[in-house]
């Protein structure tokens, strides 16, 4: 049974999703302890008891220590992970029906059912708009698209939204099992991410006036306009229940696409937050990054399940990333090499298969 310190780099929700998908790809026994330590609120919170649910479920895992606010939990898979129809909703794993953001479970489930041996049909729901958790248009337009360069592929329905904290929201995820056509994972090589071919940006609005979306629409064709990057928008309005507003802007080059965000905050005009946005994704633009700090992580477990080698520079070494490096690396034996600093730009190499970290 693997051991993993879930207090190691990033100390957080990080730890056990990987953990746990790793454990549900392999069939090894996993049992972490320290879960969230040194958080304000240590051990299992709701949101990743309806993570750890959702990856039992789809390998049938038995679980000891599955309860709100427990630091060890042990995870033991009893079959291979099947391709099916499942419906999660993110309230069941919380006896007081409060809502719960899907895309932290959407995460953890894409690359285990992507290696399944046939096709999934998901139904999630709950939160579809949550500031602490990746936001649905960056997994849509970014995350999904980047995986199809390991040959995984998935794509996602919106039936109805939900700002976080009230649930609701519900999205259809169809995942393609990749052991049916290959059971090869390719490898990602971006050393050079080409010229920019568009931007285009998303504003969600959430019970507030429709010029609160329309003055960060103009504020960011102001600011990438000085740039002399012109940009396109899509602006949502609707009541997702509570009160909010996200901008999303999207940069696509020529082999790669990035994303940025900005959650409208108390205090914040829609300005600040356009501006927010805008300064991220000119500090990308201006570094020879190929990939964005919000997705460099995210690819490291499908990198390292490839056999030959990857890599891909960031415009920001973040802990998650490391954390990623290090948990992966000591799971698969697979050697990573991180060169950089935290919080500087950064270039990763996933080693070959072939090549031990003793080597």
């Amino acid at each position: 049974m693997r051991q993993i310190d879930g207090a190691y780099g990033e100390g957080g929700g990080e730890v056990l999703r990987t953990s746990l998908a790793l454990s549900a790809i392999t069939g090894q026994a996993v049992q972490i302890t320290n879960i969230r330590k040194y958080r304000p609120k240590p051990g299992l919170q709701l949101h990743h008891l309806a993570t750890m649910y959702a990856l039992a479920a789809i390998c049938r895992a038995e679980l000891l220590g599955a309860e709100l606010n427990s630091q060890t939990l042990t995870f033991v898979p009893r079959v291979a992970v099947q391709g099916c129809e499942y419906l999660f909703d993110i309230r069941d794993a919380q006896e007081s029906h409060s809502p719960g953001a899907l895309t932290p479970v959407l995460q953890a489930l894409l690359v285990p059912l992507a290696l399944a041996s046939c096709d999934s049909h998901l139904i999630l729901r709950g939160a579809t708009c949550a500031t602490f958790s990746i936001p649905l248009p960056c997994l849509e337009e970014v995350l999904l698209p980047m995986l199809t360069h390991f040959g995984l592929h998935a794509r996602v329905q919106v039936n109805r939204h939900s700002w976080y904290p009230t649930s609701g929201g519900e999205i259809e995820v169809f995942i393609t099992g990749h052991r049916a056509q290959s059971n090869k994972v390719q490898s990602l090589k971006l050393a050079e991410r080409g010229g920019l071919r568009q931007v285009w940006g998303k504003v969600v609005v959430s019970n507030l006036p429709e010029q609160f979306a329309h003055a960060m629409v103009d504020t960011v064709a102001s600011e990438l306009g000085l740039a002399g990057i012109p940009v396109s928008f899509h602006v949502e309005l609707a009541p997702y229940g509570a009160t909010g507003a996200g901008l999303f802007l999207f940069t696509e080059y020529e082999h790669t696409i990035a994303s940025f965000k900005a959650y409208w905050q108390t205090g914040w005009t829609p300005q600040d937050c356009a501006r927010k946005a805008c300064r991220d994704l000119l500090a990308f633009h201006r570094s020879s990054a190929t990939i964005d700090m919000f997705l460099a992580d995210q690819l490291v477990l499908p990198a390292m399940l490839a056999d030959e080698a990857s890599y891909w520079t960031t415009c920001r070494i973040t802990q998650h990333l490391l954390t990623n490096c290090w948990l992966t690396s000591e799971w698969l034996g697979r050697e990573v090499m991180v060169r950089g600093d935290l919080g500087h730009y950064g270039e990763i190499a996933v080693k070959p298969a072939t090549t031990s970290k003793n080597e």
